[in-house]
C-alpha cells in the first residue's frame, strides 16, 4: 500500500491515451461512424491451434515470426489455450478490437522462453507466463473494456504472478505499454515491421491507479450484463 510505484497516477496514462489514439495508424478505421449502442463484448475460448491461426491467419503468414513460432509449436506438441477478448459490432457482425491471450502452464513456459531466447530476447523470469500475441485496439474506450476483461479473467484463474509477455508489431502502442509498467526485453527483425517483445509484471499493473480506476469504475455495469 505504501508502494508509490504501484500507485503511479491515472491521469498521466489518461493523457498518453487520449494523445495516442488521436495519432493512431488507422484514422479511418471508424469510417462509417459505429454506433456504441451495436457495440457488445465477449470472451471466446479456443483450444484447438487451428483456431487461433485461422482467425488471424491473414497476419501471421506476413511474418516469418510466427511461421517458425507455429512449427515450433507443433514440433514439441504443445497444448495452448487462448483467450479471446473481443469488441463486437453486432449490427455489421465485425470484431471493431481484439487482444488475444495466451496462459501458459509450466511446460508450456518453458519451451516458450526456449524460443524467445532463440531469438536473442533476453528473459530472465522463470515462472508461468502469460502472452498476448495478437491485438487491435479501435479506440480508448475499446482499449479500457477489453483490458477491464483481461484483468477480471487473470484475477479469475489466479494467473496474477505470471508475467505477460506481449508480441508487437512495430513501435505502435509501445508508449501505452511503458507507461504501463512494460519493459522492451529485445526485437526481433522482420521484412515488413519488426516485433518488438515487451515484459509486463502483471501485479505491477493490476495496482496501477489507471488500472484500478477502469475495475471500479467498470464492475457495476459489466456484472450486471
Amino acid at each position: 500500500m505504501n508502494n508509490k510505484e504501484l500507485s503511479t497516477s491515472s491521469s498521466q496514462m489518461e493523457k498518453l491515451l487520449d494523445s495516442h489514439f488521436k495519432r493512431k495508424m488507422y484514422p479511418n478505421y471508424d469510417y462509417p461512424k459505429i454506433n456504441i449502442n451495436n457495440i457488445v463484448y465477449s470472451t471466446e475460448i479456443k483450444n484447438k491451434k487451428e483456431d487461433t491461426r485461422n482467425s488471424f491467419s491473414f497476419f501471421y503468414h506476413n511474418f516469418d515470426l510466427y511461421e517458425e513460432l507455429f512449427n515450433f509449436v507443433d514440433i514439441n506438441d504443445l497444448k495452448i489455450q487462448s483467450y479471446l477478448f473481443k469488441e463486437i459490432d453486432v449490427s455489421h457482425k465485425i470484431v471493431t478490437s481484439h487482444i488475444q491471450v495466451s496462459f501458459l502452464n509450466e511446460v508450456n513456459s518453458f519451451y516458450y522462453k526456449k524460443f524467445l531466447r532463440s531469438k536473442n530476447i533476453n528473459i530472465i523470469d522463470n515462472n508461468e507466463m502469460s502472452v498476448i500475441d495478437i491485438s487491435f485496439i479501435r479506440n480508448r474506450i475499446s482499449f479500457e473494456n477489453l483490458l477491464y476483461h483481461l484483468i477480471i479473467t487473470i484475477l479469475k484463474l489466479k494467473l496474477e504472478n505470471n508475467n505477460i509477455y506481449i508480441l508487437l508489431s512495430g513501435r505502435y502502442f509501445t508508449e501505452v505499454l511503458e507507461q504501463l509498467g512494460g519493459i522492451q526485453l529485445g526485437i526481433i527483425p522482420e521484412l515488413e515491421d519488426n516485433i518488438y517483445i515487451y515484459e509486463v509484471e502483471t501485479i505491477k499493473l493490476i495496482s496501477h491507479r489507471y488500472v484500478i480506476n477502469i475495475i471500479q469504475s467498470r464492475n457495476q455495469y459489466f456484472s450486471s450484463i
